[in-house]
């Protein structure tokens, strides 16, 4: 698609670490580095879950969030209004929400 110019860049989706170094084995002269890959990512998983972020930060890939405030799987709150984004909004004006998306940036 990026060799035809229908598309600028491409990304991935949920490539775990591993996954990322298995493309880039297969890398010859056609390959294109993708630019994004976008994985579950919020708050409550820590700055850098299984390496995920710093080793495609090491490969120039952006990570993308998505599922920021942890909800896709389970019916929880917890990065809305729980006591941990709630502290730290309110000793800031902001809601808890905004403290959890915030943290991702």
């Amino acid at each position: 698609m990026v060799k035809a110019g229908k598309a600028k860049s491409i990304g991935v989706s949920n490539y775990c670490k591993s996954s990322l170094e298995c493309l880039f084995e297969m890398e010859d002269e056609d390959f294109i580095t993708p630019v994004m890959n976008q994985v579950q990512y919020h708050v409550g998983m820590g700055p850098d879950p299984e390496g995920i972020v710093s080793y495609s930060s090491s490969k120039n890939i952006l990570t993308q969030a998505y599922d920021p405030l942890g909800m896709r799987y389970h019916n929880n709150t917890d990065l809305i209004n729980g006591t941990l984004v709630t502290d730290i909004g309110q000793a800031h004006g902001k809601a808890g929400t905004s403290v959890a998306l915030k943290w991702i940036i």
